[in-house]
């Protein structure tokens, strides 16, 4: 790589290691082009399923993801299924990820985000080369239609605990098995509650697991990840917004085909909404402790510099980060005045903290912490 980069694993709470985090301008400067940096630390007390992505720039965007897994003895559905399948959606834009943030970050894009051209499950998908020169932003690069598409073995009468992972950058999918129900039973790598659904809507970062019970005719299903085009603010021509794979059972015909039918427009919604929270319900259940205080984040988008440029906004902050220093440092040599692009919250002892965020955006939104 000729640029800087950090990792970053998505979903650790990193309590006690918070500067093995991987967040470039946050807790560590990047890696220098051609060095090597390790992260070593210890995970007591999480399991589930998580992802690891670059965190420097917009890296991840072009393709530096992988899956996370962790495993233990006190999972509470542990025992209740023979394998492990990981799938690992994402929308795909055949424009590098800088071209694209060099855009988007000019006054030309108005603050419309790109839309993807394609979407991928486990690497593959298949494209219409003749909607390259539709697309948004045309490429006129090598292109091979017809490429292969994803396949996951199924064994008759064995129950996959099958871990969807949205490792994307701006698409919410929902995602379905032909013939086969989920049994939702992790949500971002807490344990839920089984709850049977025809489909999961999953946004970007969001891990699900669901049980799929191997118990349909041997032969060949699709798996759909559908974009939830009503989130896009612009159409792209070159994109087929459903994304496939393929559930194939052992003794079934070798096929990139098949003969399955959707679930129609049942669990289908055109909002970009989560699972209720009625349905997600903790199987350890734990009470939220009382706060010691609130802290309202105000998130906006505004186009008010002299630029012209569509920025994000916490609060009065809109972010920009250091290059040459992280505010993990800062802190421990006692700075205590950061840059006006650095929005800081300082605690000065241990506190429970309600964290208010209000989302004055005419668009749906994924927060994490």
């Amino acid at each position: 790589m000729v640029n800087g980069t950090s990792i970053h694993w998505h979903g650790m709470f990193q309590n006690g290691t918070n500067w093995m985090d991987g967040t470039t301008g946050v807790t560590q400067c990047p890696i220098p082009p051609g060095q090597s940096f390790t992260y070593n630390f210890t995970v007591p007390n999480q399991w589930g399923t998580y992802w690891w992505h670059a965190h420097a720039a917009s890296q991840y965007v072009d393709g530096i993801v992988g899956p996370l897994i962790i495993h233990s003895p006190d999972e509470p559905h542990l025992g209740t299924y023979d394998e492990d399948i990981i799938m690992m959606i994402s929308d795909y834009y055949h424009t590098d990820s800088g071209s694209l943030v060099s855009w988007f970050l000019s006054a030309e894009s108005q603050g419309v985000e790109p839309v993807p051209d394609n979407g991928l499950i486990n690497g593959r998908n298949s494209f219409d080369c003749t909607g390259d020169s539709k697309a948004l932003f045309p490429t006129g690069s090598k292109c091979h239609s017809n490429a292969p598409l994803s396949v996951f073995e199924f064994n008759s009468g064995l129950t996959y605990r099958v871990r969807i992972i949205n490792t994307g950058s701006f698409a919410d999918f929902h995602f379905s098995i032909d013939n086969h129900t989920l049994t939702v039973i992790e949500a971002d790598g807490v344990d839920m509650q089984p709850v049977d659904v025809q489909r999961i809507p999953i946004h970007v970062a969001q891990r699900y697991s669901a049980l799929v019970h191997a118990n349909q005719t041997v032969g060949n299903y699709w798996v759909r990840a559908d974009m939830n085009t009503n989130c896009f603010n612009v159409d792209n021509p070159a994109l087929n917004p459903n994304v496939p794979a393929i559930i194939h059972y052992e003794g079934a015909p070798s096929s990139q085909e098949a003969n399955s039918k959707d679930w129609g427009t049942s669990a289908w919604t055109p909002y970009c909404l989560d699972l209720t929270s009625d349905m997600l319900k903790p199987a350890l259940a734990m009470d939220a402790p009382a706060a010691d205080m609130q802290i309202y984040m105000d998130i906006s988008f505004q186009t008010i510099t002299q630029s012209q440029v569509n920025l994000a906004y916490v609060n009065q902050t809109s972010w920009v980060p250091l290059m040459d220093n992280a505010t993990l440092f800062q802190a421990n040599r006692g700075v205590s005045t950061f840059d006006s692009s650095q929005l800081i919250v300082t605690l000065n002892t241990t506190q429970t903290v309600e964290l208010i965020v209000n989302n004055y955006d005419d668009g749906s939104h994924p927060f994490h912490l």
